[in-house]
């Protein structure tokens, strides 16, 4: 029997049987469609979270801290890798080092106050010092941020800080939102030494500090004020110690190149520094994410060898009602090979019609989740434009694997289908 020949007679007899050949459709459909669900969240959540996370550093840009030891919550900093101007110095005399940035946190409580739309607010904040180097493209024209003789100290805030602002706190106040435009040269008065969590002991120093906004960029962190680095390090030496003075949080190394980030990075490992390219947590997120997929695939592929199963009970069942059709079949020439193959055809169609609407199905859903879900958060860039990234290799995975159970599953019946001998089905017909 020619293919061709036997493709038609296995489309012949599903159609004779729609209300089986529909539940048994059904099935496949809802596990292939399962399976490009999960997987396409997966990898979704994967791109959105590599992207933000590899989007913060350039290739050629190492963040670096002081590696803490522990288990838990108990953790304790390297005692023989201080991050201070010493060990700055070192890092900058390494081979293939270009430069290094370093950042100082105020080692003391503090507490900002602004007025914007003439409603003032008050709230604890963190102070990073940093060099102008690191605002990059976002760096004040003019010197803005630098230190100054006399005048208010210029600040940076982060622009996702903003956008925080803008879809939270602002929306839920009923608040004007705002933007670099109303903030630039925005005054505000930070109060160092003290803070609502952490109020000043009695006469314990506090000193209140005019700030000026001059702008916003995505190389700061992010819900902290950021100043220039020399006020950071006098506010420590004064409030704290000389040791905090001299003491920096963390520091952006930045490669001469990126065929020298790999050395670079075993070098600052060697001497104890906790190294952080970007690139190690996006493997991680990466790995997590090939876990979830196969955790979720397998969930997928039992739903469809559920589906399998029925396709099996109900092609085993094709073969006792269609007992005499096989018999007439073989009679008339028919080969068990020809049996078999038409069976098997069935189990295909059954298959690749299920897989593909399934497949079609998942992507239907994903739109409207997608919709429904963007539609219930407030417009920020921070909010991903999809949470579902189906690729065509998880739509061919699905494919096969649809596909494959469909067949599997068709075999047995078809071998039992292909036993059958005509002479005693007829007579007993």
């Amino acid at each position: 029997m020619r293919p061709g020949k036997a493709l038609a007679v296995a489309t012949r007899s599903l159609a004779r049987r729609r209300g089986r050949t529909a539940m048994l459709v059904s099935g496949v459909v809802v596990g292939v469609a399962f399976l490009v669900l999960l997987l396409g969240f997966v990898e979704g959540m994967r791109r959105n979270l590599v992207e933000k996370l590899v989007g913060t550093l350039p290739v050629t840009h190492l963040e670096v801290s002081t590696r803490s030891y522990g288990v838990g919550a108990l953790q304790f900093d390297n005692p023989f890798a201080d991050l201070d101007s010493a060990a700055v110095a070192r890092i900058a005399a390494m081979p293939g080092v270009d430069r290094v940035l370093p950042m100082a946190g105020l080692r003391v409580a503090a507490q900002l106050r602004a007025s914007f739309f003439g409603r003032g607010f008050a709230t604890d904040a963190a102070v990073y010092g940093i060099l102008p180097d690191q605002l990059g493209e976002d760096l004040p024209a003019g010197g803005a941020f630098s230190r100054r003789l006399s005048g208010p100290v210029p600040a940076v805030v982060s622009r996702k800080l903003i956008d925080m602002y803008n879809t939270g706190f602002a929306e839920s106040n009923g608040l004007p939102k705002l933007n670099e435009r109303i903030l630039v040269n925005q005054d505000a008065m930070l109060t160092i030494g003290s803070s609502s969590l952490s109020p000043a002991a009695f006469g314990a120093p506090v000193d209140h500090v005019p700030l000026q906004i001059v702008g916003a960029s995505d190389n700061v962190p992010l819900a902290c004020i950021s100043v220039p680095i020399e006020y950071v390090r006098e506010w420590n030496g004064r409030l704290r110690d000389e040791q905090a003075a001299g003491a920096y949080l963390s520091a952006i190394v930045v490669a001469e190149d990126a065929r020298a980030v790999e050395s670079v990075a075993r070098d600052l490992e060697a001497a104890g520094l906790q190294v952080d390219t970007g690139r190690e947590s996006a493997e991680k997120i990466g790995a997590i994410a090939r876990y979830l997929s196969l955790a979720f695939g397998l969930v997928g592929v039992v739903i469809l060898f559920v589906s399998g199963l029925g396709i099996a009970n109900a092609l085993a069942l094709s073969v006792l009602e269609r007992s005499r059709e096989i018999g007439v079949f073989r009679a008339v020439g028919a080969s068990r090979g020809n049996v078999r193959t038409v069976f098997l055809l069935e189990a295909l169609l059954l298959g690749m019609g299920g897989s593909i609407l399934g497949i079609g199905t998942a992507l239907g859903l994903q739109e409207v989740a997608d919709r429904l879900i963007l539609r219930s958060l407030p417009d920020s860039p921070l909010i991903p434009a999809t949470f579902f990234v189906t690729t065509w290799q998880i739509m061919g995975l699905a494919l096969i694997i649809g596909v494959a159970v469909s067949v599997l599953a068709g075999v047995s019946p078809a071998l039992r289908a292909a036993r059958l001998q005509p002479a005693d089905v007829l007579k007993g017909a």
